[in-house]
């Protein structure tokens, strides 16, 4: 009866990084904040209770069909699944009961949680635990069930009964602990043990004398390495540094699917670098870089005195050097929460644009995704993707200062090899200044992009020169300023219908072929808020009114 799980793709599943829910009497909402290239986004899903046996479930804004069973029966279904496949650490999982929840429900949920739990093959990994609304009894027999290397916090709020909080403190006394009034908050230490005399090289046993020369061999290394991927490739050349060299002698390929890269600035500081790995057997890793000024954290791990920026990039440099297979993206934002110089983001994109050259081919992507305050930051890495794997550019926004309508140009981005060879360009957010009759466009199969303005004279020169194209599929053109007139019925032709004042649509034959483009004209605009918009799309006959 898993609904929800069922919904979820292998890679959202893989990506889930925290789980939340809340339990209120007729509604229990799921939390699942889930890892991407974009960083992490919450999925919320909820349970409504319709009627006595019949539940309503809502993926974010989508309603599923109505499910024949208890809500609460429907929600612990996916529930068990969400704990019973985990495998990666979650960063924390929340439990919120609201206080009118019955206590025959708050029960029944405690009770299969703790059956999920005890299914599992192992502890559940764990970084922080919240529990909101229940008995002590329920939260401590859920902590004994975490994996106590992994879990760092527990914090107990609202508790149903106070007066037994000292026989959870008892449980945990020997960990520091704060109770207060109904609240009771837990850290755990988990220090890396010290390293020991069997640690060092004088009194390695036999097999790991041996273990080692054969990983430090070239030629069984070579066999080893083409059964891993990056992630087992990275974690085996930390073991030594002969075994690192050996595999930087080979050179590995890291069967990457997908590499991010996010620059967070704030009021012209850069507050953190995000990457987001995908690898094409579904793993995932996702690495946050911060500084205090002076030392660097990654993941927590403190490396002092140390560049994050130097690091994090090196780090890319070092999964990205020896990728041969072609990716599926390339990503590169520049998240900008208040104004910021430019001149940053162009260095970065700079250096990243360099190691890319520095390779000894061209790095073959699929698509190439990036948003960037001036054209140069683009052309610094656009001209290093091999331009014969290139199908698709999209052109992000890059969090526009709220002070000024930010126009993009792509008049020197338009004329390198990689633009001329792609099949697709993206810009829905992101406005382009440069006009649409100067952006060398026509080669496209697939377009949909924001411009600043278009004209009557722009959509005939559209409808001429697609008419003309063998590769053309679909064209979506926003566009904020226009110029289109009744001009537009002289240059192209009276419409085939006239829907609205504002919305009018055309068919047009294209020639040696039983296909037509069809153009549809919307300019409605509510209080000069919304961007027009023009569709041009390849239909059969058998799709249009002359079948």
């Amino acid at each position: 009866m898993p609904s929800v799980y069922e919904y979820l793709t292998d890679q959202q599943k893989n990506n889930i990084m925290s789980i939340l829910f809340a339990i209120d009497p007729d509604k229990i909402m799921l939390i699942l904040g889930l890892q991407s290239p974009y960083g992490e986004t919450n999925y919320y899903i909820n349970y409504e209770k319709f009627g006595s046996n019949t539940t309503n479930v809502k993926f974010d804004e989508e309603d599923s069909d109505p499910i024949q069973h208890n809500f609460v029966d429907v929600f612990l279904e996916d529930l068990e699944m969400l704990i019973v496949h985990r495998k990666t650490v979650l960063s924390f999982i929340a439990i919120n009961y609201s206080r009118a929840t019955t206590v025959d429900d708050r029960a029944r949920i405690c009770e299969r949680l703790e059956m999920s739990l005890k299914l599992r093959s192992t502890v559940f990994p764990v970084e922080r635990a919240e529990f909101s609304g229940t008995t002590i009894a329920q939260a401590a027999s859920f902590t004994r069930l975490l994996d106590r290397a992994k879990l760092s916090n527990v914090f107990l709020m609202q508790i149903v009964d106070p007066e037994n909080s000292e026989r959870f403190l008892n449980e945990f006394k020997s960990e520091k602990a704060i109770s207060y009034d109904k609240h009771i908050n837990i850290s755990f230490s988990n220090q890396m043990p010290q390293t020991t005399d069997l640690d060092k090289p004088d009194n390695q046993s036999m097999n790991e004398m041996v273990a080692r020369k054969v990983l430090e061999n070239r030629l069984p290394m070579q066999f080893i390495l083409r059964q891993l991927q990056c992630f087992d490739i990275e974690r085996l050349r930390k073991v030594n540094r002969g075994i690192r060299n050996c595999i930087d002698l080979i050179r590995p390929n890291p069967h990457m699917e997908k590499c991010a890269i996010t620059f967070t600035f704030f009021n012209g500081m850069l507050l953190r670098i995000n990457t987001h790995t995908e690898l094409k057997n579904n793993e995932s890793k996702h690495v946050e870089y911060r500084s205090d000024g002076v030392d660097t954290y990654i993941q927590g791990v403190v490396f002092p005195k140390t560049n994050y920026m130097d690091l994090c990039l090196h780090d890319i440099e070092t999964i990205l050097r020896n990728q041969s297979e072609c990716i599926e993206e390339l990503l590169i934002i520049y998240k900008v929460i208040i104004n910021n110089d430019s001149v940053i983001m162009d260095d970065l994109s700079e250096r990243i644009g360099k190691f890319l050259e520095g390779r000894e081919s061209t790095l073959k992507t699929k698509k190439f995704s990036m948003g960037s305050k001036s054209q140069k930051g683009i052309m610094n890495i656009l001209p290093a993707i091999d331009e014969n794997s290139l199908t698709t550019i999209e052109l992000l926004d890059f969090s526009k200062p709220v002070t000024e309508e930010f126009r993009f140009e792509v008049d020197q981005i338009s004329q390198t090899k990689q633009w001329k060879s792609a099949e697709q360009l993206i810009s829905k957010y992101l406005t382009i200044k440069t006009p649409i009759q100067e952006m060398n466009v026509l080669h496209f199969a697939d377009l949909e992009i924001l411009v600043e303005a278009l004209s009557s004279e722009d959509v005939a020169y559209l409808k001429t020169n697609l008419l003309k194209s063998s590769s053309f599929q679909k064209f979506k053109i926003s566009f904020l300023e226009s110029t289109v007139d009744e001009s537009l019925h002289t240059l192209i032709g009276q419409p085939y219908r006239i829907v609205s004042d504002s919305k009018k649509v055309w068919y047009f034959r294209i020639p040696n072929t039983d296909c037509y483009i069809h153009v549809v004209l919307n300019t409605h605009d509510v209080d000069n808020k919304n961007p027009k918009v023009i569709t041009f799309k390849r239909v059969a006959k058998e799709d249009t009114p002359f079948n």
